[in-house]
């Protein structure tokens, strides 16, 4: 006869499975009482972001501009953000120059025109890389970003700071641990795996937590990103219309994908296609350097309509490169004679070559739009083409980013009289 278990002991097995059953709740608010003493994760994360928008605010009032990655509203990425309340930043969008510093950085400037931009526009994304603002030491307020980024249902985001704290505070891994298996509803034999996590939108790898038995899971999707990437570079070598890299650029593109995903067994099926984008990838660029030499040589002859024609055969293999691009649009303007006139105008002997400059200076401002000699020639082949209210926009664009005695400034201001 078996015996049946006395009243204490029962009572006493159903109090170990509570709390094994809530293990991970109280692992969770151990990381809460020890970086949030008495608040509730939800009290954390909003003393969090009110703490991270008081310190962006007073960074910005104290005259110390915070420069970030957001994505604006006219397409661009990166920023200076000069001001800041409760409810919005004042940011100016980082141009180009189209220079570099000696150690090879380029030279950005603030765009002429600031802009506003809610709080609420900003995705948790961007909030987590905008903070902690070269403050990786502060576990506090990673913890409070991480019960944040819960909130917003941001788990992706929140396990990546989380990963940062794993990485360089080995005394809280244990209760890491059971935050994320919490969170991620894992079962309570699961453990915790430091993992990259191929984030395609910023195409860089970010440290992440993971089920160590989602760990093969975790390897497919990395053979997908690996199909992914390679399928992006493919298409932008492919599209020439469309597209946004040099070949300089795609090469570089080829390189990072052999660093970041060469030991996928999807790169081992794939060698023969890389082989042949790069050897695409090289043809082409022969073939530009081939046209640029002659180009060069009718620009040294000033024949500026044959060296415009070879700069812009060039284009067709390298399409956003500066070089052929600035080239082109130059020598088709150099071609077009611009002069003030007796009549007081800005007119041309051969206006079909102010037509074609313009697309190229406006291709070309795209990626370098705060190159002033071209913001000012583009604006005078509008000139010529009639286009005088564009033109008077680039003449006004040129006085807000070139100092006010240079000549550049002083062309600006003559032939926005002319308008």
């Amino acid at each position: 006869m078996v015996a049946r278990p006395t009243q204490p002991y029962h009572w006493g097995m159903r109090a170990i499975a509570l709390l094994l059953l809530l293990a991970p709740a109280l692992a969770a608010q151990s990381l809460l009482e020890q970086f949030y003493p008495g608040k509730s994760d939800v009290q954390a994360a909003a003393a969090w972001y009110e703490g991270f928008q008081g310190h962006v605010i007073a960074e910005c009032t104290a005259g110390r501009p915070v420069e970030a990655v957001l994505t604006l509203p006219a397409g661009g990425t990166r920023c200076r953000i000069i001001g800041a309340d409760a409810s919005a930043l004042v940011a100016h969008e980082l141009w180009f120059t189209g220079q570099y510093t000696a150690e090879s950085a380029p030279i950005e400037v603030p765009a002429p025109t600031a802009l506003t931009l809610d709080w609420t526009s900003l995705s948790p994304r961007q909030i987590a890389d905008l903070w902690p603002l070269r403050r990786d030491d502060d576990a506090t307020g990673r913890v409070g970003l991480v019960f944040w980024l819960y909130a917003q249902s941001a788990i992706a985001q929140a396990n990546e700071a989380l990963a940062q704290l794993w990485t360089t505070n080995g005394e809280l891994r244990n209760a890491i641990t059971e935050l994320v298996r919490f969170r991620e509803a894992w079962d309570f034999e699961e453990s915790a795996k430091l993992a990259s996590r191929w984030d395609a939108e910023g195409r860089k790898f970010r440290n992440c937590l993971i089920a160590s038995g989602a760990a093969n899971q975790h390897e497919i999707e990395l053979e997908t990103a690996a199909q992914a990437d390679l399928a992006r570079i493919r298409a932008e070598l492919d599209d020439r219309d469309k597209r946004t890299l040099t070949l300089d650029e795609i090469k570089y593109e080829l390189d990072r994908f052999d660093r970041n995903f060469g030991k996928t067994k999807f790169a081992a099926s794939a060698t023969t296609d890389i082989t042949n984008l790069r050897k695409r990838v090289a043809q082409d660029k022969l073939a530009c350097d081939t046209l640029l030499t002659l180009a060069e040589q009718h620009e040294q002859a000033k024949k500026w309509k044959e060296a415009a024609e070879e700069y812009t055969r060039a284009l067709k293999y390298d399409p956003v490169a500066s070089r052929p691009l600035s080239r082109a649009a130059q020598s088709w303007l150099n071609y077009a004679r611009p002069e003030v006139r007796a009549n007081n105008k800005l007119e041309a002997t051969q206006e079909a070559g102010a037509k074609n400059a313009a697309p190229l200076f406006a291709r070309w401002l795209k990626r370098c739009p705060a190159h002033i000699n071209a913001r000012l020639c583009y604006g005078m082949a509008l000139h010529i083409s009639g286009e005088r209210k564009l033109a008077g926009e680039q003449y006004d664009i040129v006085l807000a980013l070139a100092p006010a005695e240079s000549e550049s400034a002083r062309d600006a201001r003559k032939y926005a009289a002319l308008r």
